[in-house]
């Protein structure tokens, strides 16, 4: 598990996430206050029909492989990573 080494990081990730949560909310109530109701339908409709299929296919390649994100960076220097770049031709 991940943990912050300063108190100031720990500051900072929360007025991120309190400035990325103020965007979420506000954005669809400016637009459609503004006349855009059928660009926030769209724009959720397109949402789903990306995102949905790339989320799903994120937990199927997490599952199949059985590596979590903690993982990933050791396959650079291990035979695992290695043979896998082998095999797709990779450098």
């Amino acid at each position: 598990m991940a943990s912050f080494s300063s108190k100031i990081g720990v500051l900072l990730a929360a007025a991120g996430s309190a400035v990325g949560l103020g965007s979420i909310w506000k954005f669809p109530y400016v637009v459609g206050e503004n006349g855009g109701g059928a660009f926030i339908i769209l724009y959720v409709a397109c949402s789903l029909i990306f995102g949905l299929p790339l989320v799903m296919n994120d937990f199927l390649i997490g599952k199949v492989s059985g590596l979590t994100s903690d993982v990933i960076p050791l396959l650079n220097h291990s035979a695992v990573g290695s043979a896998y770049r082998h095999h797709h031709h990779l450098t």
